[in-house]
């Protein structure tokens, strides 16, 4: 019980964190919804804007990881939590 209150904590903590910061670059008539979060117990992963950003567990700013031409929607962290996995729509093609 006490860990998933803590993966609870940590996720709200680092999308609060996350919204904050794409917010202060981003007018709120564009803002979209963060959607998808993935942890390894460190790090967050998240979807906004069509693009994949992590956090800290603890929370803190969060730091964009793609930059495509398509979107990248749900990442997915290895079983040893080394590596992400995620979906992504480039060229018309979902891979």
């Amino acid at each position: 019980m006490l860990k998933t209150t803590h993966l609870i904590r940590a996720l709200l903590v680092g999308v609060l964190a996350a919204l904050t910061a794409a917010a202060a670059d981003t007018p709120a008539a564009t803002t979209k919804l963060l959607r998808f979060p993935a942890t390894n117990g460190r790090a967050i992963v998240f979807s906004y804007a069509g693009q994949l950003y992590t956090v800290g567990a603890d929370g803190g700013t969060a730091r964009r990881l793609t930059d495509g031409p398509g979107y990248a929607i749900f990442p997915r962290f290895s079983a040893d939590g080394s590596q992400l996995a995620f979906t992504a729509q480039y060229d018309g093609n979902t891979e």
